[in-house]
């Protein structure tokens, strides 16, 4: 849910922009107060190098590596809606993920962002980081910094197949294979 004073385009940008968190079956929601931003797209190729007493090593592809994400938004403690107490509980729900998943469910985040993540799309939350503004606001007897920016890195998972396959490779609930918009 945006914060209320946006401009319609923000406003929409915002609302637009989807994540969830799910430990055990149960997708929570991430709320942003801003438009986040994309600021990374990776995706990168598996070699092995054999030296082989030539100009350079001689390069054989062994696959990929999952795509990886750089999201980044902020919050600002303002409203009655993300006062710095909704904020820091909507941070520590993120750093739930580290923490309270099961061995028999894959924890995943699911994104979807414009152009850029078009459909929902599996990931692991593979950091998160959280610096924060050195002004502090106080509502009622709670102090938290007037402003704060999270920085996560997600990292594509699936269940190694392609979408020509017919079996998982790994077979942990809820993994999937890939669309082809998931690049």
């Amino acid at each position: 849910m945006p914060d209320l004073v946006l401009c319609e385009f923000d406003k929409n940008l915002t609302e637009s922009a989807m994540m969830w968190v799910d430990l055990d079956g149960n997708r929570q929601q991430v709320n942003f107060q801003f438009p986040p931003k994309i600021l990374t797209d990776t995706n990168n190729s598996s070699w092995m190098e054999i030296d082989v007493w030539s100009i350079e090593p001689l390069r054989i592809h062994t696959g990929s590596q999952g795509r990886r994400i750089g999201v980044e938004w902020e919050y600002i403690s303002t409203d009655s809606t993300f006062t710095g107490k909704n904020i820091a509980e909507n941070i520590r729900f993120l750093k739930r993920y580290f923490f309270e998943f099961k061995r028999d469910y894959y924890p995943l985040v699911w994104f979807k962002y414009g152009y850029a993540v078009p459909v929902e799309t599996q990931f692991r939350l593979r950091d998160l980081a959280t610096s924060f503004g050195p002004e502090i606001v106080k509502t009622g007897d709670d102090y938290y910094p007037l402003y704060a920016k999270v920085n996560v890195t997600l990292e594509l998972a699936t269940d190694n197949k392609s979408r020509d396959e017919n079996t998982a490779k790994v077979k942990e609930s809820p993994l999937r294979g890939v669309t082809p918009e998931w690049y």
